[in-house]
Order: structure tokens, then sequence, then C-alpha cells
């Protein structure tokens, strides 16, 4: 029989970790100029309202998807782009308050590039009705 590190733990940890980029879409969508305001920088030469719209729309939609499941493995390798970007953009390391953002940013990916190289779990439309890691 299963143990719950076999089946559930793949679905709370997708949960926790889709539900992080999807309450972030969310928010930010919902604080929407302040959002586009925050992406402006000094050397920012793509048009900040349209990049800000697709920030958005891989947060949300990436999110959704890594909550369900759906093409896990693809959408856990596109954050990971995402978030190297996002982290990327913090300002210099110098406060305490960038340095936890930037170290929280690492394991974020690190828990993507878990996602990708191990698959959605069971409880995902991806599961074949199988034993998880057979």
């Amino acid at each position: 029989m299963d143990n719950w590190a076999d089946i559930f733990a793949p679905l709370v940890g997708r949960i926790l970790m889709g539900g992080f980029f999807l309450w972030n879409g969310i928010e930010a969508t919902l604080n929407f100029p302040s959002t586009v305001i925050s992406i402006v920088g000094p050397n920012f030469f793509i048009d900040p309202v349209f990049f800000t719209i697709f920030a958005l729309a891989v947060e949300v939609l990436c999110g959704i998807a890594l909550i369900v499941g759906l093409w896990s493995r693809p959408v856990s390798l596109i954050l990971v782009v995402f978030v190297i970007i996002a982290a990327f953009a913090h300002p210099a390391l110098d406060s305490t308050l960038t340095q936890a953002l930037y170290l929280q940013d690492m394991a974020i990916i690190g828990g993507l590039l878990y996602v990708s190289a191990y698959g959605a779990g069971s409880w995902s439309p991806n599961w074949k009705f199988k034993r998880y890691g057979k």
C-alpha cells in the first residue's frame, strides 16, 4: 500500500507552490498601478504595462496549472526562469530584507526544479493509475 509521502505529499506541495504564484499574481493584479510602478527601473527598455501584464499572466496561469497538475514539468521550468529574472531584479543585497528575499527565491527555484525532475505525482491528470515513482 502507498504511504502518505507517495500519495499526498506531491499534491500538498503542488498546492502550496502553485498557490504562492497564484496568490502573488492575483494580489499584483488587484494593485495593478503600483505593480507597474514597482517594475519600472532606470534601465527598463520594455513597455512596463505590457511586461506587467505578461508577468501577471505567467504567475496566474502557471500557478493554476501547477496546482491542478497540468504540464507540471514545463510549467515548473517556466516558473524557474520567471523566478530567476525576479531574483536578479532585486536591488543590491546590502540589507537583510533583500538577502532574505533572494534566498526565498533560491528555495522556490529548488522546489520547482524538484517538480520538473519528478513530475506532479499522484492526484494529477498526468497520473496513469499506477503507483507513483514506478
